[in-house]
């Protein structure tokens, strides 16, 4: 070690090595998936969310921790609260013959808004990962973002049955709010290139360079694409999934 070249984020960097301990999950987990998952970038997904919140993204985060109470937890029945009689443990969520038509469905959307090739696994869903040539991998930023929405209206259904003890999943009740909200954070992230724009336009002091502007249109692009002019245009595949889904689309963009 060169120690003129030594820091302090160094020192500190390598602390945190020595001195963290994994989350207990990922052992936990292993028992289900023997496989060598990549622990980091799955951590790592929720340091650079992109246009999302941990709003959008709790509910996959306490899956992700074996947080969610499942009735086979905390004094539940142990049995599927959507009645399909099988024990309800953590990957009864993949495999529920009531659920798994929704991950389907999911997969189906992610495949035809251009932002990858997926295919239904349970890596996909519990992990936001994939195989890609023989290498797990975390999925890009567009699609894990649905992957997030899902879980979050697919758990709100399943705390309010769980909670009364009636109705039924609605699939399509899951997706229709998962476009509806990712809807709004599209806008709500070209609502901030705008502002941007406007104080670059009136000669701001801090100009963007070229790869940060490509780096904002690249967090809405295959949603929304921005143009040299400024002006904003609903991809042909987004605007079909929103019009499926009945989401008032926005005025300002084309």
């Amino acid at each position: 070690i060169r120690l003129d070249l030594l820091e302090v984020h160094h020192m500190y960097l390598e602390f945190i090595r020595q001195t963290e301990e994994r989350p207990s999950c990922e052992i936990n987990w292993k028992r289900y998936f023997p496989l060598n998952l990549p622990w980091d970038d799955i951590w790592g997904m929720f340091l650079k969310p992109g246009i999302f919140t941990p709003h959008h993204y709790m509910t996959f985060f306490k899956a992700l921790h074996r947080g969610l109470p499942t009735n086979s937890r905390f004094g539940g029945s142990g049995r599927c609260r959507l009645g399909c009689g099988a024990h309800e443990g953590f990957t009864h969520f993949y495999k529920c013959r009531k659920i798994r038509p929704l991950w389907k469905r999911m997969v189906g959307l992610l495949n035809s808004l251009n932002i990858g090739r997926y295919w239904m696994h349970p890596l996909l869903v519990f992990f936001c990962v994939r195989n890609m040539g023989g290498v797990l991998k975390v999925t890009n930023k567009h699609a894990r973002g649905l992957i997030w929405l899902t879980w979050k209206f697919l758990w709100q259904q399943l705390a309010e049955i769980g909670k009364t003890g009636k109705g039924t999943l609605s699939v399509e009740r899951v997706l229709v709010s998962s476009l509806r909200m990712h809807h709004t954070a599209v806008l709500a992230a070209i609502g901030d290139y705008r502002r941007v724009d406007v104080l670059k336009r009136a000669g701001a002091r801090r100009k963007r360079s070229q790869a940060q502007e490509e780096a904002e249109k690249y967090r809405v692009f295959p949603f929304i694409t921005i143009d040299d002019d400024g002006s904003f245009q609903y991809t042909n595949e987004y605007k079909d999934a929103l019009t499926w889904a009945k989401v008032k689309l926005c005025p300002k963009v084309s």
